[in-house]
C-alpha cells in the first residue's frame, strides 16, 4: 500500500475522496484529503498519528475545502476506522464490520455514501463483504413474511408443481422434507434425531414442521437453527415459545468461517438458504463432515445464474414475452419501477441474493450422492415471483392463459436440455444408492449449467391444435398464438386441447 493513492470521484457531484500513504513512518502518513481541485482541499490526519487517541485534526490547504458537512462525515469515518486498527494490519471481527458499516450509515448523509463506500472498499476490501451482511440484514429485518409470494405464484405452484411432486410421495416442499424427518425418526426411535437447518432465518418451516411432528405423535428429536440473523432468529424464538415448541429448538447466529459444532446430524437442511452463501465449498465440506454415516442432506433452492439472472438463452425467451405483455403487466414491486424493456436484474449486487447460485448444483454433485433429484422452472419465474408476478391476477382468463403459455414453453425446452432448470428439491447422502429417483431423464448431472456452451433454444411442440402457431391449454381449451397474447382479453377454444 505504501506510494499508493485511490482517488473516487462520486458521479455527478464535486468532491474527491483520496487516500495515501505516504513514505514517513509506518502509520505517521495515512491521511484523506478532500476537494474538488488540486488547490482546494482539506488534510485529515488519521487518529493514527495521534498517540494519546485525541480526536483528528482539520488542516485547511490553499483554500479550504466547502462543505462542513462533508468534514464532519470525514472525521467520524476516521474515528471509526481508527478504533478497528485500519491500517495496522489487524483483521476486524465480522460484527465490528458490520457495526462500523451500520453506524456509517446513520452519520453520513445519502450523497456522500457512494464515495466514502468505495473508498473504505478499497482501502479495507473485507469491509465489501461486511456491506453486503449489513444489506442482508436490513432487507429481511424489513421483510415480516420471509416466505410470501404473489397470489399467481399460489396458481402456478398449485396447477404445475404438486403434480410434478406427487409421484414422489408429497404435494410441496414442506411435506418433502416432514416426510424425511419422519421417516428418520421412526427408523430410530430410542434416540433423538439431530436436525441442523442452515440459514434458518426465522425458522417458519422448522416450526411447521415440528407442529406437523407433534400432531402425529413424534417427539424424538430436535432442531438446531443456525442464521447470521439474530434478528430473525429472535424471532424464530419467540415463535417457538409461542406454540409450545422451544423445547424442541436451538438458535444460534454464526459465521461460516468460525463455525465450529459438536456431534453429527441425522438430518441437515438448507430451506431457500445455500443461493445466500458465498463460501459454498467450506459449507460442503463442513456438512459432508458433520452429517451422519446414515443421514440426509435435504435442500430445497435455486441453481441458476448467478444473481437470479438468466442465461442468454432463456433471456432470449423472457424478452420475446415481455415484447407481447401489456405495459401495466411490466411494473416491478420490489424495485418499484416500471421495466418497458425486461432487465437481466443481477440480485446480488448489494446482498448475498443468488451470489453463487450457478456453482450449488456442480459443487454438490462433486460431493454428494442423490437419492431424489427434482429440478424444474426457469423462464417462468419472472413471471410469477415477488418483482413481477403481483401484476397477475388468478381470477383473470387472460392472465392464466398468459402464465400457461409461459410454463409449457419453459418445461418443454427444459426436458430438450435448451434451457437449465433454475429451482431444485435434494436428498443427498454420503452413501451411495442403487438408483437416484428422478423428474423423467432430468438428473442432477443433465441439470447443470456450464458458464460457456452457447447454446440455442429448440424448436419444440407443446401441444396439439388445429391452428398454425396455436397454443391449447387442455385444463380451460383456450387456443391462441404468442401474437394473439396483447390483443385478446379472451381466447376461443379450437376444441384439441391437450398437452
Amino acid at each position: 500500500m505504501r506510494g499508493t493513492t485511490y482517488d473516487h470521484l462520486m458521479r455527478g457531484g464535486k468532491y474527491a475522496l483520496v487516500w495515501s500513504e505516504g513514505a514517513g513512518s509506518k502509520y505517521r502518513d495515512n491521511r484523506l484529503r478532500i476537494g474538488n481541485e488540486p488547490t482546494r482541499d482539506v488534510i485529515i490526519e488519521s487518529a493514527l498519528d495521534k498517540p494519546d487517541g485525541r480526536e483528528p485534526v482539520l488542516h485547511s490547504g490553499a483554500r479550504a475545502a466547502s462543505g462542513q458537512t462533508l468534514k464532519r462525515c470525514t472525521r467520524r469515518l476516521f474515528r471509526l476506522c481508527s478504533r478497528l486498527d485500519l491500517g495496522r494490519g489487524h483483521k476486524p471481527r465480522a460484527q465490528s464490520l458490520m457495526n462500523i458499516i451500520s453506524r456509517l450509515k446513520r452519520i453520513v448523509p445519502a450523497p456522500f455514501r457512494p464515495p466514502l463506500r468505495r473508498c473504505l472498499h478499497s482501502i479495507w476490501p473485507r469491509s465489501r463483504y461486511a456491506h453486503r451482511v449489513q444489506q442482508e440484514l436490513e432487507t429481511y429485518n424489513a421483510i415480516e413474511n420471509v416466505h410470501d409470494l404473489p397470489a399467481i405464484a399460489h396458481y402456478w405452484s398449485e396447477k404445475y408443481v404438486a403434480p410434478l411432486f406427487r409421484p414422489f410421495g408429497f404435494a410441496n416442499s414442506i411435506e418433502f422434507f416432514r416426510s424425511y424427518v419422519a421417516r428418520i425418526c421412526g427408523e430410530r426411535p430410542a434416540e433423538t434425531v439431530a436436525i441442523l437447518s442452515v440459514g434458518a432465518g426465522n425458522c417458519a418451516s422448522e416450526i411447521n414442521i415440528a407442529e406437523w411432528l407433534r400432531e402425529t405423535g413424534i417427539e424424538n428429536y430436535r432442531f438446531e437453527c443456525v442464521d447470521i440473523n439474530p434478528a430473525l432468529l429472535k424471532r424464530g424464538a419467540s415463535l417457538a415459545e409461542a406454540k409450545g415448541l422451544a423445547r424442541y429448538f436451538t438458535f444460534s447466529s454464526f459465521d461460516l468461517n468460525a463455525w465450529r459444532p459438536s456431534g453429527q446430524y441425522h438430518l441437515i437442511l438448507a430451506i431457500q438458504s445455500l443461493h445466500h452463501f458465498v463460501d459454498l465449498e467450506i459449507l460442503f465440506e463442513k456438512i459432508h463432515e458433520l452429517l451422519h454415516p446414515d443421514g440426509y442432506f435435504l435442500a430445497d433452492d435455486m441453481i441458476g445464474r448467478n444473481g437470479h439472472q438468466r442465461w442468454p438463452e432463456a433471456l432470449k425467451l423472457v424478452n420475446e414475452l415481455w415484447g407481447e405483455l401489456p405495459d401495466t403487466y411490466k411494473f416491478n414491486h420490489l424495485l418499484k419501477r416500471h421495466e418497458k424493456e425486461y432487465e437481466n436484474w443481477d440480485c446480488s449486487k448489494e446482498g448475498f441474493e443468488g451470489i453463487r447460485a450457478q456453482d450449488i448444483l456442480p459443487l454438490l454433485v462433486e460431493r454428494f450422492t442423490f437419492e431424489l433429484f427434482i429440478a424444474f422452472s426457469n423462464v417462468i419465474d419472472i413471471f410469477v415471483d415477488r418483482c413481477f408476478g403481483p401484476n397477475f391476477d388468478p381470477a383473470k382468463e387472460w392472465d392464466r392463459a398468459f402464465i400457461d403459455l409461459v410454463q409449457a414453453l419453459d418445461a418443454a425446452q427444459i426436458e430438450s436440455g435448451a434451457l437449465k432448470p433454475t429451482h431444485m428439491l435434494a436428498a443427498m447422502t454420503k452413501s451411495s444408492v442403487e438408483r437416484t429417483k428422478m423428474y423423467k431423464h432430468l438428473s442432477p448431472e443433465f441439470c447443470i449449467r456450464r458458464p460457456d456452451p452457447h447454446v440455442r433454444l429448440r424448436d419444440v411442440t407443446i401441444g396439439s391444435c388445429e391452428r398454425p402457431g396455436g397454443y391449447c391449454s387442455s385444463s380451460s381449451r383456450y387456443c391462441f398464438s404468442i401474437g394473439e397474447l396483447r390483443s385478446r382479453s379472451s381466447f376461443p377454444s379450437c376444441g384439441s386441447g391437450s398437452l
